[in-house]
């Protein structure tokens, strides 16, 4: 099974001011991973961690000012 998923990647192109809300865990993998590395870098682009980051997760990392964190998700496979 291929999934077409355009729609999320096109995202990284808009110019103008947007949300991208995610659920529990954002940080943890999936696509919103490919938000943070492409639009973080951005200074005029901001993430708003709204509920508990456990520690040593990403989302701890990045509400604890952290610069880098590693952006590759292991799957087990």
């Amino acid at each position: 099974m291929t999934c077409v998923c355009t729609h999320w990647i096109k995202l990284d192109a808009v110019r103008y001011p947007g949300i991208i809300i995610s659920a529990s865990g954002m940080a943890s993998g999936g696509r919103v991973l490919h938000h943070l590395k492409t639009l973080l870098p951005n200074h005029r682009n901001s993430v708003i961690f709204a509920d508990f980051q456990a520690q040593g997760t990403r989302g701890d990392a990045l509400v604890n000012g952290a610069s880098e964190v590693n952006s590759t998700v292991n799957t087990g496979r």
